[in-house]
């Protein structure tokens, strides 16, 4: 049995506070506490005997788990056995395999790339793309605007322009945030069965 009780704050803005009176159901016995967070599991009773009682069951739940483990041969966390995992590992396989590529990053995060890094002399080109000595020759000497592009250049590789992308459906003519496809027109078909 759990009751739930709302308590003010502590403090200004500060979270709301629950009592929380719960009865052990081994000892009968009623006990309360109070809390800020409604998604925690119900505390123990407070009662030595039910501490160790509730940790002698653990301790045998666990024996009963790990004499399943050995009487199965199974191992309880086993990694790889998922559809996705090997298609994952196949994909890099072949990318290994068809297009040489053996530096693949493998401790990625959901949506990172595994993209290998650059080799040396094209890493060389993309570093030197805004302040280069290409753009230095494209710019004529034009000491100003070779300052510009050096300012553009170090902001982009700070990360300046990451969050600067524009909706493509914003581009096409029409209201702003509109759907790029027009309507051109609808048909009712008729039934052949008729």
């Amino acid at each position: 049995m759990t009751d739930i009780e709302t308590l003010p704050a502590d403090s200004f803005l500060g979270p709301k506070r629950y009592k929380i009176s719960c009865r052990c159901l081994r000892c009968n016995r009623q006990y309360s506490y109070v809390t800020s967070r409604l998604s925690d599991d119900d505390r123990q009773c407070p009662r030595k005997a039910c501490k160790a009682a509730a940790l002698e069951e653990e301790v045998e739940r666990r024996a009963r788990n790990m004499a399943a483990i050995i009487a199965t041969q199974t191992p309880p966390g086993h990694i790889g056995d998922k559809v996705i995992v090997k298609a994952i590992d196949t994909t890099a396989q072949v990318v290994m395999e068809d297009y040489k590529f053996t530096d693949l990053k493998d401790g990625i995060r959901h949506g990172e790339s595994v993209a290998p890094k650059l080799p040396p002399a094209q890493q060389k080109l993309a570093d030197g793309f805004f302040g280069g000595q290409a753009m230095k020759d494209r710019l004529g000497g034009n000491k100003k605007r070779q300052r510009e592009m050096d300012i553009i250049g170090k902001r982009a590789m700070a990360g300046a322009y990451a969050n600067m992308a524009m909706n493509p459906s914003f581009a096409v003519p029409g209201r702003r945030g509109e759907s790029p496809l027009t309507l051109v027109r609808t048909e009712r078909l008729r039934d052949e069965r008729r």
